[in-house]
């Protein structure tokens, strides 16, 4: 059958229509794929990194708690170890006031009546009404500062809070010193008053004087070692003050105001800390319980490693990112010619293509 230049053409011409109306569909149809593609793996990629700004941010919480749970166990050891330091101290000075109550003022209550009322008078005959009076007012003085220091110590060792801060450590110390020097100033009273007495101004017999002066030997001996003995409890109280003493200086003079001495620089002094309390270390105690509770509602709360915040299933393809899209990747090339490798660097043409 022998087919004419028109029917060439003609066939020509609906061929090459087909190809460019297959061709077309064929690009409308991969270019939809595509887009459709690109936008899954758009949505993947923001999950992806949605899910790792998440994780970045639990992981950040989950340190941060530890970090508080940390410095709470810190504060506790230190707290723990200042209170076992102070308490050492305030144990010394209750032996002090201890042995003021029993070894001295006991053994002269005996020269007085009523010595631990509020009107202590001494029975010795006493001509000089003013030595009179002095000694009964450092004797009444003696039985308030016990009555203070017991007082003191019960509100150091109570649970219960106080309204009144605590003191700080130096400043018991000091009350205890200043306490003691007045102990000591009327036992010196009361030995000098007995050294007086004689049968005839006194009444007494010199066998009383006698006791009465063994008494007053006696007590003054105690005295006198409670005074040095406060010195050296002083200075345990010193370490203890610098080894535990509050770093941060007072505020600086405010600005138009002139210090005292400008030729002196201005030194930070450190800040001794109220003597520690148990009601303080309750409170520090709970306070690292509570840093203890969140570390593990942390823990426990932490995604799995690979799955996003929230999520109860897993999936491998979210335990590594994403790979990179490329949008040729889900293009539907069957059917194509195929296309043998070149390892030439000659370039090649598809096979076919050169046959006429």
């Amino acid at each position: 059958m022998v087919i004419t230049k028109r029917e060439f053409i003609a066939y020509s011409t609906a061929a090459i229509i087909i190809v460019l109306i297959i061709g077309v569909s064929f690009y409308f149809y991969s270019k939809n794929k595509s887009d459709k593609a690109l936008a899954v793996r758009l949505a993947q990629n923001k999950a992806y990194v949605e899910q790792k700004r998440a994780e970045a941010v639990t992981a950040k919480t989950l340190a941060q708690a530890k970090k508080n749970l940390e410095l709470a166990k810190a504060g506790l050891s230190n707290l723990l170890a200042r209170s076992g330091a102070e308490q050492a101290v305030i144990a010394q000075i209750q032996s002090e006031y201890s042995n003021v109550s029993d070894t001295i003022i006991k053994k002269t209550d005996v020269m007085f009546q009523n010595p631990t009322t509020q009107n202590p008078a001494i029975k010795i005959k006493i001509s000089n009404n003013k030595t009179k009076n002095d000694i009964n007012q450092k004797r009444l003085q003696i039985t308030q500062l016990l009555d203070s220091w017991s007082n003191t110590i019960a509100e150091i060792n109570s649970d219960i809070p106080s309204v009144n801060p605590p003191p700080a450590l130096p400043a018991l110390v000091e009350k205890a010193k200043e306490d003691v020097a007045l102990v000591q100033t009327y036992v010196d009273d009361l030995k000098n008053i007995v050294d007086a007495l004689t049968p005839a101004n006194s009444g007494l017999s010199q066998s009383e004087i006698d006791s009465y002066k063994a008494i007053v030997e006696s007590v003054s001996n105690e005295a006198q070692k409670d005074v040095t003995k406060m010195d050296a409890i002083e200075k345990a109280a010193e370490k203890v003050e610098v080894t535990y003493a509050d770093p941060n200086p007072p505020p600086l003079p405010s600005p138009g105001v002139p210090p005292e001495n400008p030729q002196e620089p201005i030194e930070p002094t450190p800040i001794t800390p109220p003597i520690v309390t148990p009601d303080e270390i309750k409170n520090q105690q709970d306070a690292v319980s509570q840093a203890q509770d969140e570390v593990t509602y942390q823990e426990q709360n932490q995604p799995p490693a690979g799955e996003p915040s929230g999520s109860t299933g897993s999936s491998d393809s979210s335990q590594n990112p994403p790979p990179q899209y490329s949008p040729f990747q889900n293009l539907d090339t069957s059917g194509w010619p195929d296309q043998a490798p070149n390892n030439s660097s000659d370039p090649s043409l598809i096979e076919g293509a050169n046959k006429l």
